[in-house]
Formats: structure tokens, sequence, C-alpha cells
């Protein structure tokens, strides 16, 4: 090796340099050195357009809008990769539009609500994010929520939840696991009539491709119940939600027909808890359904060169978008990364991704010409930074270049920095907002104090402490179909005792009216140890206590009315 051709010179001049040369004076970069230098030049402004990328990639993702359904749900290996995970870091929350971009990303301590509400009260003051639609893996759970940050919203299940509840009960590994999974969707939905029909005439054409065979009816049977006929064919095929009533129906049907099936060698039932899983997603039927008036699927037409002739479409519902990011939102660093190269890179790998889905969107929309470009190039963005090439733009027009010879069309221009945080820095920052009594979340609302203060959603009476003021019932009641984002407090004295939020029973019964818009049958609720419910129990003895002998019993005072029976379904059915 060279240190012992060194050593047999024997101090005689030759060509080689010493030791002390070679490996005293200069090292390779270490580890710790390499992550500074990448740190340090991802936050730094010494650029062209004097915005670092890091703030580039933050305002990028700030730009996101979403004007008809957005998506709602937390990840949980990406918090593998922060050191932060240590620190409490168990979550991470994140949201996107129909179009599959991510709208935000915050790692918090717990996935409960109050820890994303600052989070999400930032994201919905963007001027462009208007959601019609929300997503989320709990609807109807913590609906006030949504509705008090959003407005009036459209809430729903997302049916990969609502399926992934039963599919996770089966036995992957039984001979008739996937026969059973074809079946279990044709319980939820239905392909397109006319979509289906020109795909099994083509199949049986055998024009889907140039090396294409005629299949029979036979194999395309069979193929259908194999995971490559998802792979390969859904993107041609319109999914058709069924009635609430069908779903129910034919998922108790499918339950029969399969909760006896075993496997013959090893004697296993294919149901592992699958129908208990089934009874409990009956009551979402309801919430899995999918707006009216909301046209659920973009038209892409055939391409020149396909030999299929088929309109491929590409799906509005954002929730297997969102879990399409998930899988590779963990990939984007590595494990155990500081705070700020974390964010660093994460954040890179979040606003390319959602470059190249806005370049998907204009090469559809003619915007961009990829014509002369190899099939395999088409999809990649033709320039990563936008921000830069309005830069270029601006100097070639400052020396004489016309607009329509700019050297980059149809560019985004950044948006203003709102000083949105995420991942990482929402992290650090949620930590002290909960340390703080003014700004932590509400119990009852979910809700920081800091944006209820700045919004006006909640409007404190003068001299009454946060925790001591409770939310009236009629602040919460709107027309049907109405949801009011904005929660105001009368001020002490405005409402008698019991038509406030006095206790958990008594809440769920003045959100029954939101949902139903009537009163739900029978008395008020209260709970057992609730103040309304103690003092109306003291009132009543006190009044039979003062009965004088043969008299007639005082009339007692235990809430409204009851309602017309007419109008009143089955009783407890608002529990």
């Amino acid at each position: 090796d060279y240190f012992s051709i060194c050593k047999t010179a024997g101090g005689v001049a030759c060509g080689y340099v010493s030791l002390f040369e070679f490996s005293g004076k200069f090292y390779a970069p270490s580890a710790d050195q390499l992550y500074a230098m990448f740190h340090s030049a991802q936050r730094s402004n010494l650029t062209p357009t004097q915005v670092s990328e890091f703030d580039r990639h933050r305002r990028e993702i700030i730009g996101i809008g979403c004007d008809g359904l957005t998506a709602i749900d937390w990840t949980f290996n990406v918090c593998n990769n922060y050191v932060l995970k240590e620190q409490g870091a168990t979550s991470c929350f994140t949201m996107n539009n129909d179009a599959g971009q991510v709208a935000a990303a915050f790692l918090v301590p717990s996935t409960k609500v109050g820890q994303v509400a600052h989070g999400v009260r930032q994201v919905s003051r963007r001027s462009n994010f208007q959601p019609k639609v929300v997503a989320t893996d709990t609807w109807p759970a913590k609906l006030e929520f949504w509705f008090s940050i959003f407005g009036n919203i459209v809430g729903m299940l997302g049916i990969f939840h609502f399926i992934k509840r039963i599919t996770d009960t089966l036995r992957i590994s039984h001979p008739h696991f996937y026969q059973a999974l074809h079946d279990l969707k044709a319980c939820i939905y239905q392909y397109d009539s006319a979509d289906y029909g020109r795909l099994i005439e083509v199949l049986k054409n055998g024009t889907m491709s140039h090396t294409a065979k005629p299949l029979s009816h036979e194999e395309i049977s069979e193929l259908e119940k194999t995971a490559k006929w998802s792979q390969r064919y859904s993107r041609f095929l319109r999914k058709i939600l069924n009635p609430a009533p069908t779903i129910e129906q034919r998922l108790k049907c499918w339950v029969d027909k399969y909760k006896t099936c075993t496997d013959p060698i090893s004697g296993q039932f294919l149901f592992a808890g699958t129908a208990k899983a089934v009874e409990n997603q009956l009551q979402h039927t309801n919430h899995i359904q999918w707006p009216k008036d909301i046209d659920m699927y973009v038209r892409i037409p055939a391409g020149p060169r396909a030999t299929h002739g088929l309109d491929s479409f590409r799906s509005r519902n954002p929730e297997p978008q969102l879990e399409s990011f998930h899988a590779q939102f963990a990939n984007f660093g590595n494990n155990r990364m500081s705070d700020h190269i974390g964010d660093d890179i994460h954040l890179r790998g979040i606003a390319m991704r959602n470059l190249k889905i806005q370049h998907e969107i204009d090469v559809r929309g003619g915007h961009v010409d990829v014509s002369l470009l190899p099939a395999h190039l088409a999809d990649i963005p033709l320039l990563q930074d936008h921000h830069l090439g309005l830069y270029i733009n601006n100097l070639a027009k400052a020396s004489g270049c016309i607009d329509d010879m700019a050297p980059f069309k149809h560019l985004k221009a950044l948006p203003e920095d709102t000083g949105e945080e995420f991942l990482a820095e929402y992290f650090h920052s949620q930590l002290k907002r909960n340390e703080m009594p003014e700004t932590m979340p509400n119990p009852s609302t979910d809700l920081c104090g800091c944006c209820a203060k700045e919004s006006g959603d909640l409007v404190q009476p003068d001299g009454v402490p946060p925790e001591c003021t409770q939310l009236p019932a009629t602040a919460l009641l709107a027309p049907a179909g109405h949801h009011p984002p904005i929660l105001v407090l009368p001020l002490p004295g405005q409402l008698e005792e019991e038509e406030r939020f006095c206790c958990g029973k008594f809440e769920k019964y003045s959100l029954y009216k939101i949902q139903k818009g009537r009163y739900p049958p029978g008395r008020v609720p209260h709970d057992k140890g609730c103040h309304v419910k103690v003092q109306k129990n003291k009132d009543k003895a006190q009044s039979l206590t003062a009965m004088t002998p043969g008299g007639d019993e005082p009339a007692v005072d235990f809430g409204p009315p009851a309602r017309d029976p007419g109008t009143v379904e089955q009783e407890g059915a608002w529990l």
C-alpha cells in the first residue's frame, strides 16, 4: 500500500508525498460539517432573488389553495426522521386539496385537534383556501370544531378508512382473501356502466396495447378478482357509491357469506373480529357519501399514441392522495435528524411534489408544451424555481425582450410570507402555547386562545376568566344546512343557567339541533354531577318538603316542554 511503499523508500527522495502531508493537513468533511453546510445554504439569502431556499419552499406551501375538497389525517412514520420524537413529537398532521397538493404539515405532541387548531386556523385564513367539503378519518367526531374553523362546509368520512377498518381484520394469507376483498368493494361502490363496457370491449378486442392479446370473459372475470385489475385499469373506471341502505344490506350479506369461511389447510377463519368491525361501520354508511353537487372526477382524453382510445379519470377524492403522500413523506429524510435539517429536507420534498402535481395539471390544460420531450421526461417540471424564472424574465425584459419572447412561460408568483410555521417550528411553538393559560387550547372548543382572541371567535365578557365562561347553546344554533364559523358569548345573565353548556350531555343535546334541525326527544339531559341537575333536585326536594297535607304538589320545572312526538325519532337516537 501507499504507506509501506514510503517506508521501503528509506527516506530517499522519490515521487511520494509524506504521510503527514497526506493525512495531517487535509481531511474530508465530517457528516456534521456536511449537515451544517447544507443547512447554511438552505437558509442563506445570498441568491439571485434574495430569497432563501427554505423560505421559498415554505412560501410555496403557503400558496396552496383549495376551492373544493380537502382531506385531513395524521401520519406517524415521519416522526422517526426527527430527534424530536424523543421530546414528545408523536405524530404529524397533514392536509391537502383535491389535486393532491399538500397545504400544511405540523409535528404535534398528540392527535388531539386542539394541538393543530392554531395551524389549521392559519391555513383557513388564506384567501385562496375556501373548501366546500372536509374529509377526515374520524367524522363526525369533532364536527363542531371543523365548523368553527371552516364555516359552512360538508363533512364526510374517508372511504379509505371506512374500508381499511374492515380489511385490517381479514387474514391476508387466507386463500379467499382477494375474493372477499373484491366482494367487499362491490358492497360499497360500483363502476360506471359506460366506462366498464368500453373497457371490457377493449380487453376482448386486444387493443389495450400493441402487445396485448384478446381476453375471454373467463380471463376477465378472474382478472377482476386480483390486485392487477385495480393497478392496470382503475384509471379508466369511475366509481359510483351505493346508497347507504344498499351498502348496509350488502355488508350484512357479505358477513353471512364469509363468516364461516375457513382455510382448508390450517383451518383458520378468514375473519378475525371482522363481524364486529362491520357492525361498527354500519353507522357511518351515510357519512361516506360524496357530495351531490361536486363532480368527483376529472376527465383526461386519451393520448395520440394510445391504441385503446379510452379516456382516463383522475379522482378528486383527496383522501387516497393524502395516504399516497404519507407513503412518500417518511422517505424524504433519514432517521433522527435535527430540527433544522429535518425541516429543510421535508419542506423541500413537499414543495417539489406540489410543483410536479401542478406541472401535470398545466400539461393537461395545455399551458405547458411537452410534445418535443421524450415520454419519460414529460412529467418532470421544466423549471424547479418559478421565482427564479420570474427574476430571469425581468432581466430579459429590462434588456429589451418583449413578453412573448420571455425565456419562461406560465410561471406562478411566490406568495407573500404570512408567517405560517410547519413541522418542527410549529411543534416548538405549540409546546409554548400549551404552557401558557392564555394561549393553551380551550377544552370545550379545542381552539387555542391566541387564535380566538385575534379572530374574535370567542368574545370574553369583561371580568370573566376564560375557564369560567361557558358556551351558550343558542350560539351554535343556526338555520338548517348552515354552520356559522363564529361563536359569540353573551353577557352574564342574558341566558338562563340551563341554556348554557353546563355539562357534556347537555352539549350533545344542543349540538343535535345543529345536525337534525330539531331537539331530541325526552327531557333535557344532564350529567350525574352537573350543578344544574343538582340544583333542580334540591329545589324539588324543598318543594316536596313544603307541601301542605292534602295539597297539590307544586310544579317543578324540568326543562323545555316536550316536543311534537310526530317529529321525533326513536328514543335516544341522538346519543
